[in-house]
């Protein structure tokens, strides 16, 4: 497959195309690495905007999450020769947008740019989780902002982890290789990660 670049903005919609149904992710990767664009248009708008939306809560910045999402797709396409049989193409996309994400804030923070990396992934999820109302509003905010700020504190990687795991469904041996660990080392890291932000909620709530 030639190495050049996306003929689109990856963030920009896609057309769906007509069809009972869609074929799937290997059928659109098998159809990309034979030099077909529309195929690589069609995994953009399968994975696009979760892929987005998984950098937004990464960066927090919408600036930001956009440019390294375009950079995360370009990368896709110029090395998409190298996705194997039977690999998935979903937590491939994510391994790669993770690794650019972070050597962007890294980068940002080398130049005394931008915050410290949040994660507050089980909070902040886009909608996903309906608002509070009535007499619950007003303690729903502050657990949102509670279990933000606690995760914030939390080890980079774990706190990714409990995003990748929780918040976009990975199974733990995936999650992990995303991040680049162990799956045994993850199931530590996500264990201590849930007991510690237990205790910390809980100490918050004592009077």
């Amino acid at each position: 497959m030639e190495a050049q670049t996306p003929n689109k903005s990856v963030l920009e919609a896609i057309p769906a195309t007509d069809g009972d149904a869609a074929p799937s992710d290997e059928e659109w990767v098998r159809r990309a690495q034979q030099g077909e664009q529309a195929a690589f248009d069609a995994i953009v708008r399968r994975y696009g905007n979760a892929i987005y939306r998984h950098l937004y809560r990464l960066m927090l910045n919408r600036e930001d999450a956009e440019d390294v999402a375009q950079e995360t797709f370009i990368r896709a396409f110029r090395y998409l020769d190298r996705l194997e049989d039977g690999q998935s193409l979903r937590a491939w996309l994510y391994t790669i947008a993770t690794r650019v994400g972070l050597n962007a804030i890294r980068s940002q923070q080398r130049r005394g740019k931008g915050a410290n990396v949040s994660y507050n992934a089980l909070v902040e999820t886009s909608g996903e989780i309906e608002e509070p109302s009535g007499r619950n509003a007003h303690r729903g905010t502050e657990l949102r902002d509670e279990v933000s700020s606690v995760l914030a504190t939390l080890p980079p990687r774990s706190a990714l982890l409990m995003q990748l795991h929780y918040t976009e469904g990975f199974p733990i041996r995936e999650a992990a290789e995303i991040v680049g660990m162990s799956t045994a080392a993850a199931k530590v890291a996500l264990c201590r990660a849930r007991k510690e932000l237990r205790e910390r909620l809980c100490e918050e709530d004592k009077p």
